[in-house]
């Protein structure tokens, strides 16, 4: 029901990169993207944390981190998506929601959610430096990211 409910979409004010405007709030049908116009979305695989902000409870915040522009995977700062709903459930209904989806997307592959946001890290880690393809050492910085314990021999 929720699921269904965020898909329609809903009216609420976004606050993002210190603009402010009101805007329709939906997941797409194929449940890959949170749009909220034409041209402005954040991939499900983006989103690092949806959370309740405590001072209100009916506006919620969606923590993402993008690949930044002409870098091969390496990573932007991570920015916030401030959304402020009509209602305390409607609000709890996008947080419900997105938090399925992101835990659904790493359960399809086979892993904890934590471990795939890990997983994802350190590539965009090992990968900064510009290359298509992961050089030996990107390799073993990538593996040394997971497990610490890796050594370069």
């Amino acid at each position: 029901h929720d699921l269904n409910l965020c898909v329609l979409g809903s009216p609420v004010l976004l606050s993002i990169s210190a603009n402010i405007y009101e805007a329709h709030l939906l997941i797409s049908s194929d449940l890959t993207l949170l749009r909220w116009s034409w041209s402005d979305f954040l991939l499900i695989s983006e989103i690092l944390s949806v959370d309740v902000i405590q001072t209100m409870a009916s506006h919620f915040a969606v923590t993402f981190q993008r690949a930044a522009t002409g870098t091969n995977g390496a990573l932007a700062s991570q920015e916030k998506l401030d959304v402020a709903c009509a209602s305390v459930g409607q609000a709890s209904r996008w947080v419900r929601t997105l938090s399925l989806l992101i835990r659904l997307e790493a359960i399809n592959l086979g892993l904890h959610p934590l471990e795939l946001q890990r997983l994802r890290l350190a590539f965009r880690i090992a990968s900064a430096s510009k290359g298509p393809t992961l050089t030996l050492s990107q390799q073993m910085d990538f593996f040394g990211c997971l497990n610490r314990a890796v050594s370069r021999d």
